[in-house]
């Protein structure tokens, strides 16, 4: 699984999910004594989590309600094909 394949899912997700302006997605690397276990994107008022020992990727509107979870083994599959 390449990192822009997850920024790419993330992306269209947050399309999917109403953000005007998809293009505006950050990406944020999550780190624990100095290691990466995940990444946080953002665009607009949502979120997504993707926690690499949860093997998925959980959207968050600003209220923190979670919108969807996408499994990162959906990913894999869509990669293979």
């Amino acid at each position: 699984m390449q990192p822009d394949s997850v920024f790419q899912l993330a992306t269209a997700v947050f399309k999917e999910l109403g953000t005007v302006t998809p293009q505006s997605v950050t990406r944020t690397i999550l780190m624990e004594n100095g290691r990466s276990v995940g990444q946080r994107f953002r665009c607009g008022n949502l979120q997504a989590i993707l926690l690499l020992d949860s093997g998925q990727i959980k959207f968050y509107n600003a209220e923190g309600e979670l919108l969807r979870e996408v499994s990162l083994a959906e990913l894999l599959n869509r990669e293979a094909a």
